[in-house]
């Protein structure tokens, strides 16, 4: 902690706070690159084996234990890959910032590959539209909107998807997967493409999750070893449900007041779609 707050071990376009003061560290965002969000990871990653390298030699010469026949062999190829699970998990992540609406040339497989790398890049995906540009086989949605569930197959990563409209899912689901010692995936519908209705933001991305189209989940594969323990989809709305169900009453030619149940499904969410 002392060593931190004299030398930062690494700072990316970091500024001086009020007091003049350099943060420790930065995490860096890298928008629609994705060989650049790598090398960027790689870089940092080895500057932090760099300072646990030199950690460790301190610890054995404080100790009086460092033998230079020995030990030299062994820290003169040190890197990435001998750091322990603790260091991993003091070392930051990169975060690899995405818009569907302008990938800029990265496809599927490039994100699928950084979440299935082993590296703690998390992975921002904003989507704008749910069914615009090449639906999958067989579905409505985008291979964009999909992603999450592609991710889920891989069982490597957290992930984590809702619209924007389920906020305490979104900031629970951003800490877990930014804690989470691995890549991870951030899918957020933000429902601001003009192919949609003239309903407020708010209202349109919360559809979303009511019908169904893209509901909230997160996976985690620290919680466990089966998909029962690893994901979670209570925060869908009357997630009991095949569909969400509510009450509605109206009068009859004859003046009589009825009730029935009406269900939003998808064809209720793709009826507001220009």
């Amino acid at each position: 902690e002392t060593l931190l707050r004299i030398q930062p071990l690494y700072a990316v376009d970091s500024k001086p706070d009020s007091a003049g003061q350099e943060p420790p560290f930065s995490i860096p965002v890298i928008c629609n690159d994705s060989a650049g969000a790598v090398q960027c990871y790689q870089e940092i990653m080895q500057v932090m084996a760099d300072f646990f390298r030199a950690v460790n030699i301190a610890r054995l010469e404080a100790g009086n234990h460092y033998r230079e026949g020995v030990h030299d062999v062994f820290f003169n190829s040190y890197g990435i890959n001998h750091l322990s699970d603790t260091e991993l998990g003091l070392c930051p992540p990169i975060i690899f910032s995405l818009r569907s609406s302008s990938l800029a040339g990265v496809d599927c497989s490039e994100l699928l590959d950084i979440l299935n790398s082993g590296t703690s890049i998390k992975v921002l995906l904003q989507i704008d539209d749910l069914t615009a540009g090449t639906a999958a086989p067989g579905g409505l949605l985008s291979w964009t909107a999909r992603l999450g569930n592609m991710a889920i197959t891989l069982a490597n990563g957290y992930v984590m998807q809702a619209p924007v409209s389920r906020l305490s899912a979104l900031q629970s689901g951003l800490q877990e997967g930014l804690e989470f010692e691995g890549p991870a995936l951030f899918s957020i519908y933000i429902g601001n493409s003009g192919q949609r209705s003239g309903l407020p933001v708010y209202l349109d991305t919360a559809a979303t999750a009511e019908s169904r189209v893209f509901p909230v989940f997160n996976y985690n594969p620290a919680r466990g070893d089966c998909l029962r323990d690893r994901l979670d989809i209570l925060g869908n709305p009357q997630c009991d449900r095949r569909w969400t169900r509510e009450p509605f009453t109206y009068r009859t030619a004859a003046g009589a007041e009825t009730n029935i149940e009406l269900a939003f499904t998808p064809a209720d969410f793709l009826c507001c779609d220009k």
